[in-house]
């Protein structure tokens, strides 16, 4: 194991914002076969008001990391927002850990968000629909997921592609196959006014390389040396070099102008808008949103729409031009008949 990276993971998980311990409706564990390693799962179910089972689609969500610092349980506020903003629909969601680099690195978050995704589809609870959702890197798991190659190259066989009705990134990383010194990094604080977290050059390359960690980079100097371009440009990395014919399934992108990541999140959504022939706004396949006045991050540093006081904050619009897209882009994604047994 590289000790620079192994460092730099220290770094960074030693500064990354604590949060509330989430309060689930259950826990559970899912083994996945390609590590044998067990990933820890959080259950929300929605209010009901006849006591019964609950039964109705699954909403699976994935944590912002860096795909390096853990934060399992950190979206509780966004998921408990929508399961009381949208309880007509029933969701139920799962939020789901995944295994940090460099100590386990590519593929394996991708594997155990496989395991997840056929364990929600054989639960009770579960009416045959799935939404994946993901913040930064938990963004770009359910895209790549969602993705009938890069999905079904990691197993995900045809009627598993097909339970998943929509896709919600919030400022996914799209591409590592640009150099990051042509990217507009956070080199300084943001703005006190601007809600968000700051992406320097030194963490954005950290993150990569404990992602993209192999034991024939073990030799590596330095954090911010470049990967191998080619491993880079794996649509199983940057999802922005799979066919745009391949992103069948609705996504919804939303990016910050602050954000270091959204001119790629932009030509992303571009790219896989490329192949559709709607013209009308309401009819089309993948949206784009850009949050105004907003960091990467910044819905965590904000109280939620339900909350008092949330109107007083700086960002607050973006927050509710975004959380108002998520919940329309939902309901469509769930307005088509129910898959039959």
């Amino acid at each position: 194991m590289n000790e620079q990276l192994l460092q730099f993971a220290r770094v960074v998980r030693e500064n990354g914002k604590e949060f509330k311990a989430p309060q689930p409706d259950l826990k559970e564990t899912v083994r996945c076969p390609f590590n044998q390693r067990l990933v820890d799962i959080n259950v929300y179910f929605p209010p009901t008001p006849s006591g019964g089972s609950p039964k109705g689609p699954v909403v699976i969500n994935w944590h912002g990391s860096g795909w390096t610092i853990p934060g399992h349980g950190k979206n509780e506020p966004y998921i408990l927002h929508f399961s009381k903003r949208l309880k007509d629909l029933g969701l139920i969601f799962v939020d789901s850990d995944y295994s940090k680099a460099p100590e386990f690195p590519f593929p394996n978050a991708l594997h155990e968000g496989v395991s997840v995704i056929r364990w929600a589809l054989t639960q009770p609870f579960c009416d045959g629909r799935l939404i994946l959702s993901g913040f930064s890197s938990g963004g770009n798991l359910s895209i790549v997921l969602s993705n009938s190659l890069t999905g079904g190259g990691l197993g995900l066989d045809a009627q598993e592609l097909k339970s998943i009705k929509a896709c919600i990134a919030f400022y996914p990383p799209t591409d590592a196959g640009i150099p990051t010194e042509q990217k507009e990094t956070n080199e300084k604080p943001l703005p006190p006014e601007v809600p968000g977290t700051e992406l320097s050059r030194w963490i954005y390359d950290g993150f990569l390389q404990c992602y993209t960690y192999t034991p024939s980079s073990s030799t590596t100097s330095s954090t911010s040396a470049p990967t191998e371009a080619s491993m880079m440009k794996d649509p199983r990395i940057s999802p922005i070099y799979s066919p745009a014919s391949s992103f069948t399934v609705p996504i919804t992108v939303i990016t910050c102008s602050h954000d270091p990541l959204a001119e790629e999140g932009l030509r992303f959504h571009d790219h896989i808008s490329s192949s559709s022939s709607s013209s009308s706004p309401s009819d089309l396949l993948h949206v784009h949103h850009r949050a105004e006045g907003v960091g990467h991050g910044f819905e965590r540093r904000l109280k939620s729409p339900d909350q008092p006081g949330f109107q007083d904050q700086s960002g607050h619009q973006a927050v509710k031009s975004s959380y108002d897209l998520v919940e329309t882009r939902i309901r469509q994604a769930l307005s088509k008949p129910k898959p039959t047994a």
